[in-house]
């Protein structure tokens, strides 16, 4: 990613708030991280839907512009996220599957296949998937700064 044209910066969030070390955001946890942004600058977050085989969150392909009107964005982002199936491992029942995350026995245990990336919605798989806003919340906080120099 940060070889690409377009790419400012990137990185990864894998501990919790709260949390001495990486692992799962459970219920009532969170992940947390600080960004700088300027107006024209969009952002694209990924995180697992960890009860599947190879889906995750993210925004469309654009990212979330951080800035309207010259002014920063704030408050719950959620409703710009969608559930994406990466197409890369056959889908089992959420939550149930031998082959997700929480229950295999070793990374890339699933059946492989071949699809092109797409959203959930446009799977036909036979399984229900939970709305997003059931599952995750994204919230973007502003914070100014001043600057002086001398």
């Amino acid at each position: 990613m940060k070889k690409a044209k377009s790419v400012i910066a990137s990185g990864a969030f894998d501990t919790p708030v709260g949390d001495e070390k990486p692992g799962p955001a459970l219920p009532g946890k969170a992940y947390e991280f600080t960004l700088q942004a300027r107006a024209g600058d969009r952002l694209t977050v990924t995180t697992m839907f960890g009860q599947s085989n190879d889906l995750f969150y993210a925004p469309d392909d654009a990212g979330i512009a951080l800035f309207e009107n010259g002014a920063p964005i704030s408050g719950d982002m959620t409703g710009r996220f969608h559930l994406w199936d990466a197409g890369t491992e056959v889908n089992e029942e959420p939550g149930f599957g031998p082959n997700q995350a929480p229950r295999q026995a070793a990374p890339n245990t699933g059946h492989s296949e071949r699809n092109p990336v797409r959203r959930i919605e446009d799977v036909r798989d036979g399984f229900s998937y939970p709305a997003v806003e059931q599952v995750i919340r994204v919230t973007i906080t502003p914070r100014t700064s001043v600057i002086v120099t001398n």
